[in-house]
């Protein structure tokens, strides 16, 4: 008899345990399946307001547009998105809030850029880096921009004289710093130095080099049929 309930009691704690297990699991596939359906409704929702965004900066409401851009990016962080595309929302974020005279809130989305590209990527973009040092210039902070700016071209070789010159960054043209970094690109580029050797043959069949044509104006076009 006590051989009997020891083992009816052994099956009831089976049951039991059975039960608990069960419901267990059906919690836990309750709780997956419930943030699929919030993530896949936080992607139709950004999909939405990627619509909006564009549709603003088209009309140039730019802080309607602005607006979006915030909340998309709000949306990435809470479901974990893809970081390039956070990075793609907030390179909008940077422009329109400039656009908008937000430089602050401009400043803050190009240092989480280039900290991503940083630390989750592991690159050291000199464009992120630049744009930093611009976002500086709109603040008109010269400290600040002069050293991001030195960091985009002594660290990670930004060569990009036509967009510095078109940037805010002109308004310190005059600076030491300024100059000594359009030096440096000039030089990285080779400007005003001499031309590398270049042997061709024409389409005679004759030889062409570059030291022919010493004190002439010479135009060389690179180009690939692909």
């Amino acid at each position: 008899m006590k051989h009997t309930k020891k083992v009816f009691i052994l099956l009831i704690l089976t049951v039991f345990m059975a039960y608990l297990l069960g419901y267990a699991n059906t919690e836990k596939e309750t709780a997956v399946n419930k943030t699929k359906m919030l993530r896949k409704q936080a992607v139709e929702k950004t999909n939405i307001l990627i619509d909006e965004a564009e549709k603003f900066k088209k009309s140039k409401n730019y802080q309607q547009a602005l607006d979006r851009y915030r909340r998309i990016i709000q949306l990435i962080y809470q479901f974990k998105f893809n970081n390039n595309f956070l990075i793609a929302m907030l390179q909008n974020q940077n422009d329109i809030a400039i656009k908008v005279g937000e430089f602050k809130e401009a400043l803050e989305a190009a240092k989480r850029i280039e900290k991503i590209d940083r630390e989750f990527f592991k690159r050291q973009s000199p464009f992120y880096a630049f744009r930093v040092a611009e976002t500086y210039a709109y603040l008109n902070q010269a400290e600040n921009a002069m050293k991001w700016l030195e960091k985009s071209v002594y660290k990670r070789g930004f060569n990009r004289m036509a967009m510095l010159l078109e940037s805010k960054l002109q308004r310190f043209k005059d600076r030491k710093r300024f100059k000594l970094i359009v030096k440096k690109i000039n030089a990285n580029l080779g400007i005003g130095q001499e031309a590398k050797k270049i042997n061709l043959y024409l389409l005679d069949g004759s030889k062409l080099n570059l030291d022919m044509l010493k004190g002439k104006v010479v135009l060389i076009d690179f180009w690939a049929q692909w």
